[in-house]
């Protein structure tokens, strides 16, 4: 008798522990390239609240197909975990021994040495177990959670991983129409392609998890519309319909001039809950309060711009950040009047050193005062740097043709010198410039009208060039091939 009841309570024990252990709710692994195969690696885990707390340290796993020997990566916690709530009051939450769900974002930090070039280390983790309250995956509690990330360091490559603003992790509310934001820039301007995977529970490709009838990785949960993927940006747009709590995946590509470089995969969980207090989640505007989210801008010009933030409960008070995404901007938003609407300035002015196809984006986030649960809005804003050679960053309202202006520039192709003629002028003088294919100025000289001025290109760098002529009010724009 005394053994079966301690047979059953072993059992009791034991099953309790197996529920209250359950607590990964998602993460994601970075690097920084510190030169020479030596990377500072950060692992980021979301803990649900209600089960047992992190280590303080974590086994980062290598491999590599080349061959080479597989450094070990013990990463160690940084400072104390980050307790993230939709509850308005902190200490309600089950991270602070309320009752109301919470979760803490864990840092985990390490650095190692690679032992050779590859194009395929993989650094990978696992931990055990997913969150128990999962309702859209036959595992559930029972499935491992596994994340990794992917460096080619072949050809000296030294790349730094994207970084997310975002967490892992979201709650939103049901019957409103929302996105899921991943927050993400690439510091060394790398092109990111995103797409949607299943998630993983192990290292072995097979190793997913396995959706219930009526989801799978490209629809992890239900929405009032079609949910909506954005593969440029990873943002997930959806309108909440029925409680759930389900998790989706996403590999983050980076490539660079057409070579793919690294790879980051996302483990992500979605809680979907109503509001015991209807709310109205935030908006935020496009720039200048439109509907854009994205615009082109030239370097030496100022970038300026606005966004609104409003609230349709007029008894709410907002708070706008930002991810401080882009180096030298300035950002001011008002922060000293309590109300439902706010507008946030941002200022920046590029240089021909952020030129590039890859935009500069920044993440702003909006949050409300609305008790006992807060909502929030992200979005994320980007600009593209054109050189200062695209038709944008000409000004069209100034331009004039070459036949108005009776400008000649020959011979092109041209190989030694250059011969520009510019016939229809009563200027003494007009300003002459000449700019590469980057956009970057190479020579600013006077001519003189009605003469045949001459330039010396010999020694220049063989490609395409921009010839931009300046007479007081108008401009003449031609292009020259240098053999």
């Amino acid at each position: 008798m005394n053994k079966l009841r301690y047979l059953l309570l072993l059992g009791f024990l034991l099953i309790n522990i197996s529920a209250f252990s359950s607590h990964a709710m998602g993460g994601e692994i970075t690097y920084e390239c510190l030169g020479a195969n030596q990377y500072h690696v950060k692992l980021i885990l979301i803990r649900d609240c209600s089960g047992i707390p992190m280590t303080s340290s974590r086994t980062i796993v290598i491999t590599n197909s080349c061959g080479l020997t597989s450094p070990t990566l013990t990463v160690n916690q940084v400072g104390n975990p980050d307790v993230i709530s939709s509850v308005c009051y902190t200490g309600l939450t089950t991270c602070n021994g309320g009752i109301e769900f919470g979760m803490e974002r864990y840092t985990y930090e390490g650095t190692v040495t690679l032992t050779g070039a590859c194009s395929d280390w993989t650094l990978g983790h696992t931990l055990a177990d997913r969150n128990n309250s999962i309702t859209t995956t036959a595992g559930a509690g029972n499935d491992s959670l596994y994340i990794y990330t992917q460096i080619n360091n072949t050809n000296s490559i030294c790349n730094n991983s994207p970084v997310f603003a975002n967490i892992a992790a979201g709650i939103f509310y049901l019957g409103y129409a929302t996105c899921y934001t991943q927050g993400v820039y690439d510091p060394d301007g790398d092109s990111l392609a995103f797409q949607m995977t299943p998630p993983r529970t192990g290292p072995a490709a097979g190793d997913t998890v396995q959706y219930l009838s009526g989801y799978n990785s490209s629809n992890p949960i239900h929405s009032q519309s079609a949910l909506s993927f954005d593969n440029a940006t990873g943002d997930l747009c959806f309108t909440p319909v029925q409680i759930e709590n389900s998790v989706w995946a996403l590999v983050i590509s980076e490539y660079r001039n057409g070579v793919l470089i690294g790879q980051v995969e996302r483990d992500i969980q979605l809680r979907l809950q109503p509001d015991p207090v209807p709310n109205n989640i935030p908006t935020l505007s496009g720039f200048d309060g439109g509907n854009s989210f994205s615009q082109n801008a030239c370097p030496g010009s100022p970038v300026n711009f606005f966004i609104a933030a409003y609230d349709a409960n007029a008894q709410e008070d907002l708070t706008m950040n930002w991810d401080h995404g882009i180096t030298n901007a300035i950002w001011t938003n008002n922060t000293s009047t309590n109300s439902n609407y706010d507008t946030a300035f941002f200022s920046w002015t590029p240089t021909l050193a952020d030129v590039s196809t890859t935009p500069h984006c920044i993440t702003a986030s909006v949050h409300d005062s609305h008790c006992p649960y807060t909502a929030s809005q992200i979005r994320q804003y980007c600009i593209t740097v054109l050189p200062i050679t695209d038709p944008f960053c000409i000004n069209p309202g100034i331009f004039e043709s070459t036949t108005d202006l009776g400008v000649e520039v020959f011979p092109n192709p041209v190989q030694n010198e250059l011969h520009i003629e510019i016939r229809n002028s009563s200027s003494p003088a007009v300003s002459c410039m000449f700019y590469n294919i980057l956009g970057q100025p190479i020579l600013n000289r006077q001519f003189s009208p009605k003469e045949k001025n001459t330039v010396d290109v010999s020694e220049w760098q063989r490609g395409i060039y921009m010839v931009k002529i300046i007479d007081r009010d108008k401009i003449s724009i031609q292009w020259i091939m240098l053999l």
